[in-house]
């Protein structure tokens, strides 16, 4: 049915909206001081039983996606272990993305990384299994990328992230 309805939801109240989801979660994210975009409008248009939807969110200046950023450059060892301890950090405090990949995750030109697109995010009470999926995703992005357009990122990289994520926060 997502083939025919391409970017119409079902409408089962404002609050069940997903821009309106991402609001809340883009919100705790701020208040636990984790690199996010800051929300800055909703736009939802009801139409019979569906809805359209967007989240307008503040602009990173001056930052590339993890993709992009690796398509030319390589980054160095104590970039992955900080990109590592910021994802643990992410998921300690409860976040679980559900799209995190090389083109979610910003990086700017002091190697500071951001988090962006939380459609769909939820928040966990305590880390389980469930924490290792995001990363996996991740890897499977960057490995996909990698097939066809090869990026500055080897096994060495991803160990060091793996690192970061394993240290204590």
């Amino acid at each position: 049915i997502s083939r025919v309805l391409t970017d119409q939801y079902l409408w089962l109240g404002k609050s069940n909206t997903r821009p309106w989801q991402e609001w809340l979660i883009l919100k705790q994210a701020i208040a636990a001081e984790l690199p996010v975009p800051k929300p800055l409008g909703i736009c939802v248009i009801r139409v019979g039983f569906y809805y359209r939807a967007t989240l307008m969110t503040d602009f990173f200046e001056e930052t590339q996606t993890l993709a992009e950023l690796l398509a030319h450059n390589s980054l160095p060892q104590a970039s992955w272990l900080q990109l590592g301890r910021l994802l643990k950090q992410f998921q300690v405090k409860g976040f679980r993305h559900a799209d995190l990949n090389a083109n979610n995750i910003l990086v700017d030109n002091q190697q500071q990384f951001f988090v962006i697109d939380f459609d769909r995010a939820r928040m966990m009470n305590t880390l389980g299994d469930w924490q290792w999926k995001p990363l996996y995703r991740l890897q499977r992005s960057l490995d996909k990328i990698n097939r066809t357009s090869p990026l500055h990122y080897g096994d060495d990289d991803w160990q060091a992230l793996m690192d970061g994520y394993q240290a204590t926060v």
